[in-house]
């Protein structure tokens, strides 16, 4: 099950992810980063993330090369961060990394 929340704070389009980023999942992030205005940043963040399999890797690391970047918090969002190389994940309560090529 996955749900994604979608806020404008900022002039920063934040989709906040919770669930399992897997299947449908997959799809529908990709769908909801693909409406957006190509010319607005944007963040995922995927603090609330409970698993990511390998079409949702794939789709972190596309967000990745088209400029996204991060909110992490906990283990497991920090984790996916230094498997996928796509961010510093930073000690202490939840960080914003940017996503590098």
């Amino acid at each position: 099950m996955i749900r994604v929340s979608v806020t404008h704070k900022e002039n920063v389009l934040c989709f906040k992810v919770e669930g399992r980023l897997a299947g449908y999942g997959v799809d529908e992030l990709r769908g909801e980063i693909l409406r957006r205005d190509p010319h607005c940043e944007f963040k995922v963040d995927i603090a609330d993330v409970s698993s990511i399999d390998e079409d949702g890797e794939r789709l972190l690391l596309w967000i990745d090369r088209i400029g996204g970047t991060f909110h992490t918090d906990g283990i497991y969002s920090n984790f996916v961060n230094e498997k996928l190389g796509i961010g510093t994940p930073v000690a202490g309560n939840g960080s914003d990394s940017k996503l590098s090529a």
